[in-house]
């Protein structure tokens, strides 16, 4: 992992909750240190956009001020952007082509399948696989990322209101692999399922490397919709008692036929997205902040009944310390652990601290080059620094060397004046 940055706060954010973690690097390992999790009433944020900035920065106070156990500290920032705002595609590309003909290529190919112009997007990309020489088909797995102008400049307003400039805003599919990085079989052919509020994500994984990314528009949050129409209920108020009515009788229906239509969805996905890489799928792995869902680990258990299925679990790749958090993040009754919530911002922080070079990065092109100019500024500094303890050192040096000199001649001048007395006596 990087030096730098040792301590992190990666948020995920979206029309309905807001929660976030902080982490730091200890040693080898990544610690937790704080967390919380919020919901946001209607009118916040709509389809990923902010609707009223002003309430939104004082939630988002609210949050860091209230976490637990301690207030979160706002140095370095990592943002999940909303799954709404984000244009994710996976290219399949010759292997020959060199980054720079990558970045040439894909603006044009880009703009075959997002519905923007790419002068009004933020734009990137990472390779995550490329053939070896010799293999049957020479080409590259290229994920493509993008965002637009006016909403990811949104977000870093809003942070930067808060005192706080973020240095990533990270995808889905990469936070996923990295939250999950120590349950995934590096031999095994994996197939991830993330239910989240807005939509329900599909990703294929080699062993750890992303082979291919599908979303839905379909997420609990069309679920809630269904429940306040039928039992004539507030959307926000469902939402915000959920966990403690999430087991009531008459919700089972509806519920069950929520899953159900996931599952038959992923069946589908699996079915008609294998390739000669990944022929069949081994482990399904069921994460997302609403995989809590009751039954929602019976049911898979039945619908992929051919498959090891586990729960995606993020607090596998954290030091927690259960003193500080009273287990908040273990198992509450169930199969599916507290941590799932925090699977985005957990997976994120983790990308994050392995590197900020590369891999996507959405930031506004102004927070890049500000970002950069203050590793250049620490690298300047840190260069500075020790260029002066190299001229104390020297000056230490020669002043040693300049004693010592002092000193020999001083000696010689007496064993001289000692010889000279002996020889001649003293007049």
């Amino acid at each position: 992992m990087n030096l730098l940055p040792k301590t992190l706060v990666s948020v995920d954010l979206h029309d309905h909750l807001v929660q976030f973690v902080e982490l730091s690097t200890f040693g080898k390992k990544v610690r937790l240190e704080s967390y919380n999790r919020m919901p946001l009433h209607g009118g916040l944020i709509e389809d990923g956009e902010i609707k009223n900035a002003a309430e939104l920065k004082s939630v988002l106070s609210t949050l860091f001020a209230s976490a637990n156990p301690k207030a979160a500290k706002l140095k370095d920032l990592v943002l999940i952007l909303p799954t709404k705002l984000s244009f994710i595609h996976i290219f399949k590309l010759p292997a020959n082509l060199s980054e720079k003909d990558l970045q040439q290529l894909l603006p044009i190919e880009a703009e075959n399948i997002i519905p923007f112009s790419m002068e009004d997007v933020y734009w990137d990309f990472t390779v995550l696989e490329k053939a070896k020489k010799g293999a049957k088909e020479s080409i590259q797995l290229v994920l493509f990322a993008a965002i637009q102008k006016k909403a990811a400049d949104s977000y870093a307003e809003l942070f930067a209101s808060l005192g706080v400039t973020p240095v990533l805003f990270g995808v889905q599919p990469e936070a996923l692999i990295y939250a999950l990085s120590n349950q995934l079989d590096a031999t095994k052919n994996n197939f991830i399922i993330e239910l989240g509020a807005l939509s329900t994500n599909y990703l294929f994984a080699k062993g750890k490397i992303i082979r291919k990314y599908f979303s839905s528009n379909e997420g609990i949050d069309s679920f809630f919709h269904e429940l306040a129409e039928k039992f004539h209920a507030s959307h926000d108020e469902l939402l915000a008692g959920w966990e403690k009515n999430k087991n009531k009788p008459e919700f089972a229906e509806a519920l069950q036929s929520f899953i159900e239509r996931q599952y038959k969805q992923a069946r589908i996905i699996l079915a008609e997205n294998l390739d000669p890489e990944m022929k069949t799928v081994d482990c399904i792995y069921l994460t997302g902040e609403f995989s809590n869902l009751p039954r929602f680990y019976e049911h898979a258990k039945t619908t992929f009944s051919g498959y090891n299925v586990f729960v995606g679990d993020p607090k596998a790749t954290l030091l927690v310390d259960d003193k500080k958090f009273s287990s908040n993040l273990e198992k509450k009754g169930g199969i599916v652990p507290y941590s799932i919530y925090f699977t985005n911002p957990i997976g994120l922080a983790l990308r994050a601290f392995e590197s900020l070079k590369s891999g996507v990065n959405l930031l506004p092109d102004a927070l890049k080059a500000h970002f950069l100019y203050k590793r250049f500024s620490f690298l300047m500094g840190a260069l500075s620094v020790l260029m002066l303890m190299l001229s104390f050192v020297s000056t230490a040096l020669l002043l040693i060397l300049q004693q010592e000199l002092h000193y020999e001649r001083a000696t010689l001048e007496i064993e001289k004046a000692g010889i000279e007395n002996t020889l001649y006596g003293v007049r």
